[in-house]
């Protein structure tokens, strides 16, 4: 059976962290918290958000009382203005708030933004990892614009992308200016 996109993406960055030092993480799309909590056993300080409150309050839960993790009911397209310093890593997880009855999706008109607003805080040398869900109803028309986003600056990364391969299954990419493999 082929690994996940989050086994993938939490394994490349835990092997990207033994040779980067996390000061600042922040998870874009918090969700019910599971990057959040994999993130605070990396980083010194992390940043979540979600524009969603279910998913804040979910996130909470899931983290308990964790003081170097910072939760905000926010609009990723805005991420950069709740950042003071530069961001090590950058995740986002595209998609929807699984189990919630909620309508909302990430869409390119918001995503599009976030990543620009991901390249003004991200160091140099940071990751940026997004995990793109292209199954449901919105999700190949934000897979393309992403793709067309990561294709406007190839001149700056490295981009990594795993999928199992079935035509409509996440994907993940994770962009730095410097190669890594496992």
């Amino acid at each position: 059976m082929a690994d996940t996109v989050n086994t993938v993406c939490h394994r490349r960055i835990r092997q990207w962290a033994q040779h980067h030092s996390v000061q600042l993480a922040i998870d874009a799309t918090c969700g019910r918290g599971n990057d959040t909590l994999f993130l605070a056993s990396l980083a010194q300080q992390v940043i979540a958000m979600d524009i969603q409150e279910e998913a804040i309050i979910q996130t909470r839960r899931r983290l308990g009382n964790l003081a170097h993790v910072q939760l905000y009911c926010h609009d990723h397209a805005h991420l950069d203005q709740l950042v003071s310093e530069p961001a090590d890593l950058i995740v986002f997880n595209l998609g929807y708030l699984p189990r919630s009855q909620s309508p909302l999706i990430t869409t390119a008109a918001t995503t599009l933004p976030a990543l620009d607003a991901a390249l003004r805080v991200l160091k140099p040398q940071g990751l940026l990892s997004l995990a793109c869900y292209r199954g449901h109803p919105g999700g190949q028309e934000e897979w393309e614009a992403v793709q067309r986003w990561i294709i406007r600056h190839a001149d700056r990364f490295f981009c990594y992308q795993y999928s199992d391969g079935r035509s409509d299954a996440p994907v993940l990419l994770q962009l730095s200016e410097e190669p890594f493999t496992l």
